[in-house]
């Protein structure tokens, strides 16, 4: 080194390639410095090139570029060396700087660089230049001498989208290389072109271009992306005999993502299997597949044994994780991967996870989870919004929906199409037209109309029941596809005008648009809606026609006429059509075993489920579904149990939650019910609805509200059906403060205003509670209101025996305009037998006869039965019971009723005795009506054949009503034993019957029987009420026992705080005035809060007279003049007391 002189180039080149070959940059700056010493950079131009190019592969390229500017002479070989440094750095733009620079200082550019400047233009889409660069080529002949240039000019067009100039210069290129080809055929399926990058595929082969594994990748994407399974196949067994999966093990990911994508599961898990590496990407790629596949449950089961091989999960695994825990409601899987991504900061780091986890729990219904971590994320873009708002409608919480959509324009967030299409979505649930018709103004502002969103507003007036304006709508669209028309017609189907959609259906055609089989699906709708069987089978006629019944493989349109007929009543003629498919599948036999459950034929329901074992059909989710509805419509617990069972074995539980609950409340296992709901991850409304339904059927207004509470807790938010449940609710238990509370609710929100069904439940809770005037007013503030309202009210009025409020409503209604139904008849003939109005009776009863509502509905002909009854008119009720068309139980009811007011037993018992010749079919209250006048009247023989009638019916164990009309029957006619033996053979009695048994033991002297009968009540833990405590003081007058009778009074009064009545006070006056206290009897007379009636200041007069006292006597006269002055009892007592007193001179006053 220490003579420079001699140093050749040979020598500087040698060094700095090794520089280059062993990365050692610092030597090569070193060789720099010593070669700028020797004066070679500005003598020899291989030195001053070999520089450059080794900045050039050590990425320096200002150090590059500097050496490049100091040199004397830059050749082509220089200037490509430096142009290649900057195409492989991606600086595009730089490079096609130096191609031009290069130019202008009369330097030639080679194929390499005009290689690289196509590379360049391909990577910034210039292609103006590429074409400039491709002229130039061509003018050349550049073409016929690189294949490789032929390579790049290809991959120039594939990139900047110009296929068809690509696949030209391909065809005019005489041997190009498989680079030219693979880059003409991932193109094609970069572009969705998957037919024609196999055709391409075909054409290289034939002009035995060998394919490499570049080529076999793109060409599995082809396959995959056209479903070319055949071909896949083929590319699969060609791989293998090249022995490629071997050397380039990504062949096998791209070949497992073919079948994937192709739905071949269990080839691609054939292929995985197979796989040499199993890394993160194979792994990821399987979960995808069977996650677009809809197969969450087993994308998570391979996410589980890719954690337990070891293989770590990058975010887009997690991603796959998260849409197949939302694809099938797995909240809990959700929750921990939810934790795990957060546990690695996935969250933090891709975007992405964070709003995979938000879509997972709206997927699964869990909005308070998902609103935690929305509110986490700091950006909120529309993506994130439109989850949220998407979440909400399609879990049945449009209220929420719609209230989101609000909130994001608030927040500076403008909704897109799909936000747009979400939100009218959610307007069409609830049908919120004011709302939706400025979404459609906005809509058309944004220029949105063409396409999904047109075809969204479409629809979503039809489902507002505005089919007019989607009619408009639909003629506005600038394009009207099969789509647009299926929108339209949907719309008259949901508004059950079945004739309208087939006018719409001819539209289309002559409109050139071709029906397909969801068009047809949506006239079969419109029939099945409205049961217009005859249009039905036009249609029916036309599909058989144009063969499209062979057509529908997955028999959808075979179903639906199946489903028409069923559902319309013609069971024979959809088993012709049923018994006539080519195949059968489950969801045709599903259809008519909902048909049979959903109109109560249960039994009918379950003979099908047999037929189906039998015929070994799949039992799929809806199979089971119906089932559950099957066996809880006629009560068979233990097959309901076990289709239980086998929905949990199949992991169905929480698609089948709604049925479950509704099953175990129709079998009145209300726990159970519970339970159910209690394991759901994901409670939809249906599920609320169901649960808080059932326990107000079952008269558990207490836990209906606290599932209310913990509802509004778990953030789901009420419908239409869940304020109707709470209202009733409230109405049944008289929790008026929760009633106003949520009639508060229902006020703020707007969507509920109009609705009748939450208006006439209101007014039914308020009047439930006693409210009557509150209910009255909210009736006045209604906007809308019907018959159904008018009789609510009516029928409250009427219930409270406010007869002359309910005749002004009744007036009102009619004054309104509103015609009166039978209910409404029912309801003011009750008012008008509660109060005095006979007259107004009678003129409501000529009208029921001139509208002909006594022969078309029995309800009214009993209700003017009961009116006449409670005025004593019994001539008049048995003229218009004789009269009625039929008669049914409630009839005879009535009657019988009617004539136990009036103390007609013996009548009573002859109408029963018409009955048994009539073979009519008594019911519970018939029996206590008869079992009543039996009493009356002592007729002790009747009534003990009816108590054995009882028995034989079966009907004693079962109602505690019948029960205590036998005890009250035969205590009254003194056979205490006999209703003490009634009593305790009775598995469940209540205080009724402890009570008829204390009375009666009490009014025939047998006291000490009467306080056993008292004490044993109380061990049972029965608290003893009003009646309990009269029957006991009955005993202690009876037996004399004043200081008894007072003990038990204290305890009435003021440990059970039982308020005494008219009844107990005159008791306990009756047996002070028999012990001779007559001062303590006058004393209470005088302090009760009430006026006493004539039985007790007859009482007292008759102990003065017993005791003699005449001072106390006139007192007492006093109060029973006062009661009533016409009284001849208290009279006669008093004129008896002068007279026993020898005052001559008084009586004569009183005679």
């Amino acid at each position: 080194m220490k003579d420079i002189g001699v140093q050749s180039r040979h020598y500087f080149v040698s060094l700095l390639k090794d520089c280059v070959n062993r990365k050692d940059l610092k030597r090569g700056r070193e060789l720099h410095a010593e070669i700028v010493n020797t004066g070679l950079l500005s003598k020899d131009i291989f030195v001053g090139s070999a520089l450059v190019s080794m900045y050039v592969k050590f990425a320096e390229l200002a150090k590059a570029q500097e050496t490049f500017d100091q040199l004397p002479i830059q050749n082509v070989v220089l200037w490509n060396a430096l142009i290649t440094g900057y195409t492989n750095q991606g600086y595009s733009e730089k490079v096609l700087y130096l191609v031009e620079k290069m130019q202008l200082d009369g330097v030639s550019p080679s194929f390499i660089t005009f290689i690289c400047s196509l590379k360049a233009c391909a990577s910034i889409d210039a292609i103006d230049k590429g074409c400039e660069m491709h002229a130039e080529i061509a003018r050349r002949g550049l073409l016929l001498e690189s294949s490789n240039l032929c390579s790049a000019l290809v991959d120039l067009y594939v990139q900047c989208g110009f296929l068809e100039r690509a696949q030209e210069v391909l065809s005019k290129c005489r041997g190009c290389s498989v680079d030219a080809w693979n880059a003409m055929i991932c193109g094609y399926v970069r572009h969705m072109l998957g037919n024609q990058a196999l055709h391409c595929l075909k054409q290289m082969q034939l002009e035995r271009i060998h394919p490499d594994a570049i080529t076999f990748s793109c060409s599995l994407k082809g396959c995959g992306s056209i479903r070319a399974t055949e071909v896949g196949k083929e590319l699969h067994a060609e791989i293998i005999k090249n022995g490629l999966l071997e050397t380039d093990p990504i062949l096998g990911s791209s070949l497992l993502d073919m079948y994937l994508k192709c739905g071949l599961l269990l080839e691609a898990e054939a292929v995985f299997d197979q796989l040499l590496v199993k890394d993160a990407v194979a792994w990821t790629t399987f979960i995808g597949g069977f996650v677009d596949h809809e197969q969450g449950s087993e994308a998570l089961h391979l996410f589980s044994q890719m954690q337990h091989v070891g293989c770590s999960a990058d975010s887009i695994t997690f991603l796959y994780g998260l849409k197949a825990c939302g694809c099938i409601g797995a909240a809990a899987d959700g929750r921990q991967l939810h934790a795990e991504a957060e546990k690695r900061s996935f969250l933090q780091s891709d975007a992405s996870v964070s709003y995979s986890v938000v879509d997972m729990y709206c997927k699964c219904g869990l909005f308070v989870e998902a609103n935690k971590v929305f509110s986490s994320i700091p950006n909120q873009d529309v993506v994130l919004w439109n989850m949220l708002i998407g979440g909400y409608t399609d879990h049945e919480q449009s209220e929420q929906a719609l209230y989101c959509f609000d909130h994001m324009q608030h927040e500076g967030v403008s909704p897109d199409a799909v936000t747009l299409a979400c939100s009218l979505k959610a307007c069409g649930n609830i049908g919120a037209i004011d709302t939706a018709r400025e979404i459609h103004a906005n809509a058309v502002c944004k220029g949105f109309l063409e396409g999904h969103l047109g075809n969204a507003l479409v629809d979503m007036y039809g489902k507002c029941g505005s089919i007019q304006e989607a009619d408009e709508v639909l003629k506005k669209l600038p394009s009207r596809d099969t789509v647009s028309w299926n929108a339209l017609i949907s719309g008259y189907a949901y508004c059950k005008h079945s004739e309208e959609a087939v006018d719409c259906f001819k539209r289309m055609q002559v409109e050139g648009v071709s029906p397909n089989l969801i068009t047809f699906s949506a006239i079969l709708k419109a029939c099945n809606s409205n049961k217009a069987v005859e249009i039905g089978m036009d249609i029916h006629t036309e599909l058989v026609a144009r063969g499209l019944l062979l057509e529908d493989t997955e028999l959808v349109l075979a179903g639906m006429i199946v489903e028409l007929y069923a559902y319309s009543g013609f069971f024979q003629e959809a088993m012709n059509v049923f018994e006539k498919l080519p195949a059968y599948n489950s969801s045709v036999w599903n259809i008519l075993l909902s048909a049979y459950a959903d109109q109560g034929f249960g039994n009918e329901a379950v003979q099908l489920l047999d037929q189906m074992r039998l015929n070994s059909t799949h039992f799929d989710h809806v199979t089971l579904v119906c089932s559950v509805k099957a066996y809880g419509s006629v009560g068979a617990i233990e097959k309901g149990l076990d289709v239980h069972a086998e929905i949990e074995r199949l992991g169905l539980f929480g698609s089948a939650g709604f049925e479950l609950i509704d099953m175990y409340m129709k079998f009145s296992l209300l726990a159970m019910a519970q339970e159910v709901f209690d394991k759901l991850s994901a409670r939809g409304i249906r599920c609320w609805n169901a649960l808080i339904f059932g326990f107000v059927k079952h008269g558990c207004g207490e836990e209906a509200l606290q599932c209310v509470q913990q509802m509004q807790l778990e953030g789901a938010l009420p419908d239409v059906v869940t304020f109707t449940s709470i209202l009733k609710a409230c109405g049944s238990i008289t929790a008026m403060e929760k009633g106003r509370e949520m009639h508060a609710v229902i006020a703020s929100q707007s969507y509920f205003n109009r609705d009748l069904v939450i208006n006439n439940t209101l007014l039914d809770m308020y009047i439930k509670c006693e409210w009557l005037e509150e209910a009255h007013r909210l009736l006045e503030k209604f906007p809308l209101r019907n018959t159904v309202s008018w009789n609510v009210l009516i029928a409250g009025y009427a219930k409270l025996k406010h007869g002359e409020q309910a005749l002004i409503c009744f007036a009102q209604m009619k004054s309104e305009g509103l015609l009166p139904d039978t209910v409404s008849f029912t309801c003011i003939l009750k008012a008008c037998g509660s109060s005095e109005a006979l007259s107004k009776g009678r003129e409501i009863h000529a009208d029921a006869v001139r509208k002909g509502l006594m022969h078309r509905d029995l309800s009214v002909g009993n209700a003017v039965i009961d009116m006449y009854a409670r005025h004593g008119c019994l001539r008049e009720a048995q003229k218009v019971f004789q009269k009625l068309p039929s008669r049914d139980i409630v009839s005879w009811n009535t009657l019988l009723t009617g004539f136990l007011i009036c103390n007609q037993g013996d009548q009573a018992l002859n109408y029963f005795k018409q009955m048994q010749l009539q073979g009519v079919s008594l019911d519970a209250i018939a029996f206590g009506c008869i079992l009543k006048a039996c009493s009356n009247n002592g007729a002790l023989d009747t009534g003990q054949e009816i108590h054995a009638e009882i028995e034989r019916g079966g009907l004693f164990s079962r109602n505690v009503n019948i029960i205590n009309a036998l005890i009250s029957m035969y205590a009254r006619c003194g056979l205490l034993c006999n209703a003490l033996e009634v009593s305790n053979g009775c598995k469940e009695r209540d205080l009724v019957s402890w009570n008829t048994l204390i009375t009666g033991y009490a009014l025939l002297g047998d006291s000490e029987n009467a306080f056993h009968i008292s004490k044993g009540m109380e061990e049972e833990g029965f608290k003893p009420d009003s009646a309990s405590f009269l029957g006991i003081l009955y005993a202690c007058n009876h037996e004399g026992v004043t200081d008894r009778a007072e003990t038990y009074f204290h305890i009435e009064c003021c440990e059970q705080k039982v308020i005494p009545s008219i009844e107990h006070l005159t008791c306990v006056v009756d047996m002070l005035g028999r012990a001779g206290q007559l001062d303590r009897a006058l004393l209470i007379v005088r302090e009760i809060p009430f006026h006493p009636d004539i039985v007790m200041s007859c009482s007292l007069l008759g102990a003065c007279r017993k005791w003699g006292i005449v001072e106390l006597a006139c007192q007492a006269f006093k109060h029973a003049v006062v009661c009533d002055e016409k009284d001849v009892a208290a009279h006669i007592f008093m004129f008896n007391i002068y007279a026993d007193a020898e005052m001559e001179d008084q009586p004569l006053m009183y005679q």
